[in-house]
């Protein structure tokens, strides 16, 4: 591994993460949650799938999906649906929960974007792209086929 690389494996049980392995070890930080305290939270990549998978336009957006990543919780909130177009567009926001240093709780908490969802022939609404401010710049998310 790389000096920055960190493996993560999470296993949960009992609806919360029973247990968190890191490689190499997390360093103990004074804002640190307990991962068994972490009930209806999904690991990054489950919720990812969770978020972008192809569902019908009911239920798409005006939904919350909380993650623990296995240091940080955070929260995906998506708001109510807008016709953009021949495009839904439901606003979202990142919203930092617990876990993260105090001044980046301070700071910016809260990381608005939208996504835009297409339906097609399946009669689903599927996810086509979607952009918003990140720590970084302007994060754009474009899915194909």
């Amino acid at each position: 591994m790389k000096d920055k690389e960190q493996f993560v494996e999470m296993i949960y049980g009992g609806g919360a993460p029973a247990t968190v392995n890191a490689e190499p070890a997390f360093i103990p930080k004074p804002w640190e949650i307990d991962p068994a305290a972490q009930t209806g939270t999904l690991a990054p990549i489950t919720a990812a799938i969770a978020t972008l998978a192809p569902r019908p336009r009911v239920g798409m957006c005006e939904r919350t999906v909380e993650v623990f990543d296995g240091r940080r919780r955070y929260a995906i909130d998506l708001g109510k649906p807008v016709q953009d177009g021949a495009r839904i567009r439901c606003p979202a926001n990142y919203r930092r929960i617990a876990g993260f240093k105090p001044k980046m709780m301070k700071e910016r908490p809260n990381f608005p974007f939208n996504i835009w969802l297409e339906e097609r022939g399946d009669g689903l609404a599927h996810v086509g792209r979607g952009a918003g401010e990140s720590m970084f710049g302007l994060a754009v998310i474009l899915l194909r086929n």
